[in-house]
């Protein structure tokens, strides 16, 4: 078998990249999630940097466990059907929706400027609550 191409970063080139943070709600399991915030490198971001080329279409993410995923690059926009929406690497992503009082969700630390069913923004600064 011929190697796949290779890219090595470590943390010094990972603490060069942009920074990017967000609040999202993450489907762990069949049977638990969780609201977190995300802080670290954009997927575009990492893949520019790392030398991806001008004609990738698609990436295939892996798991620890073995589970993969092919997103594509970009898909043109805009996406109006929800049964054939595809979420690729460069968005743009609909805005999810905060549901507090789920049985089935860890809720950790909670942005106190979200409301129960309200919106959740792309870009906020607010304090948290427990």
């Amino acid at each position: 078998m011929v190697a796949a191409p290779a890219v090595g970063m470590n943390l010094e080139r990972l603490l060069k990249l942009p920074s990017h943070s967000q609040f999202l709600f993450l489907n762990a399991s069949k049977s638990r999630d969780f609201y977190a915030r995300y802080s670290g490198v954009k997927i575009l971001d990492l893949l520019k940097h790392a030398g991806i080329s001008k004609n990738a279409t698609q990436i295939t993410v892996f798991s620890p466990d073995g589970y993969s995923m092919v997103f594509p690059i970009d898909v043109p926009d805009p996406q109006t059907n929800p049964k054939t929406v595809q979420y690729d690497v460069t968005g743009p992503y609909p805005y999810g929706t905060y549901y507090g009082g789920l049985d089935f969700v860890d809720y950790g630390i909670i942005p106190g400027c979200i409301e129960d069913g309200g919106r959740i923004p792309t870009n906020f600064i607010c304090f948290s609550r427990t």
